[in-house]
């Protein structure tokens, strides 16, 4: 019982000092678009809308492109052949 706790806090404490945590500011205080730093962690913004997956033809693909408030939206992207 003892081993599998030490495992257990070991495990979580590497993963809390991930460098790579993608909930962190970057050294700039700058956070990916529909985001805003605070304290070094960065945290969604209420201003900007939900993002819903919408309904794609098959062979497009779907982008995320910040607009003007910097809050992410979809793009949709179509093949030649698929756009109508």
């Amino acid at each position: 019982m003892k081993l599998i706790l030490l495992i257990t806090i070991i495990t979580m404490s590497v993963f809390a000092s991930d460098p790579n945590d993608p909930f962190k500011c970057d050294k700039n205080g700058k956070c990916p678009p529909g985001s805003r730093c605070e304290d070094g962690t960065c945290y969604g913004r209420p201003d900007c809308p939900q993002v819903m997956m919408p309904r794609m033809k098959p062979g497009c693909k779907m982008i995320l492109v910040p607009d003007e408030r910097d809050c992410p939206m979809p793009k949709i992207i179509c093949n030649k052949e698929n756009r109508s």
